[in-house]
């Protein structure tokens, strides 16, 4: 699948203007109208062009899950810091932006980590939670242009809209990173040698939590060992 220039033009525009429009305070949650109203004709065209596609051409097996609309449920996560470690050696904390997870699902992750801090004295916190179908479509374009427009890479690392575990409104997935900056991009492996992950191994289904996207798993999707959906007692879709 070849792009023109001016494809890739409009694609960079978007990841230009979008995180600097009024919108980018509430990324997580925007929806289509707000994202099409900041568009041109040649951008609108390229984010049209992923809502088109079908995964079956490129390789994704996973379940269709709907476009669903924003949830008017959702909890907003705020104030989470992280460390990262600069090439030289020295620390910085990340702040990050406003997550979103539904209450039952909060209430989980809420559960779920009081019990990991009184048995190891660590903690996870959320990276990425709900994402609405709209932003859903940014983060393909992102990686898009970030892993030079290879689409069987791309749809190998993110889900088309509607097919994003964390655009389910009921019961999205939940990213986890450690107060260390575990997993950094491009290292995700290391999330798995982690003490948390460990942990969530062994008891996070006592919370109704479970690793979604193991190794081997059937719907395309790479192994992400940072990726867990909460599940409400007895049921389970995937």
């Amino acid at each position: 699948m070849k792009f023109s220039d001016k494809q890739k033009a409009a694609v960079k525009s978007i990841l230009e203007k979008i995180p600097n429009d009024q919108i980018a305070k509430q990324m997580a949650i925007v929806d289509f109208s707000q994202v099409y109203k900041a568009l041109t004709a040649a951008e609108t065209e390229m984010f049209d062009w992923v809502m088109g596609l079908k995964a079956k051409d490129i390789g994704w097996t996973g379940p269709f899950f709907g476009i669903d609309s924003v949830p008017n449920d959702l909890v907003t996560i705020t104030g989470q810091k992280f460390l990262i470690k600069k090439s030289d050696g020295e620390e910085h904390q990340n702040i990050q932006q406003a997550k979103y997870l539904p209450k039952s699902s909060f209430g989980a992750y809420q559960k779920m980590s009081q019990k990991m801090e009184t048995d190891i004295g660590r903690k996870l916190l959320v990276d990425s939670a709900y994402r609405s179908p709209a932003y859903q479509v940014l983060i393909y374009l992102t990686y898009l242009d970030f892993y030079k427009y290879s689409v069987p890479k791309v749809s190998t690392l993110v889900a088309l809209p509607g097919y994003s575990e964390h655009g389910v409104a009921s019961n999205p997935a939940i990213d986890f990173v450690t107060v260390d900056g575990v997993p950094e991009d491009g290292k995700g492996e290391l999330f798995e040698q982690t003490p948390e992950f460990k942990w969530l191994a062994a008891k996070a289904g006592d919370f109704g939590l479970k690793l979604t996207y193991p190794r081997g798993n059937t719907h395309g999707a790479a192994y992400e060992p940072w990726h867990w959906r909460y599940f409400p007692t007895g049921k389970s879709d995937v």
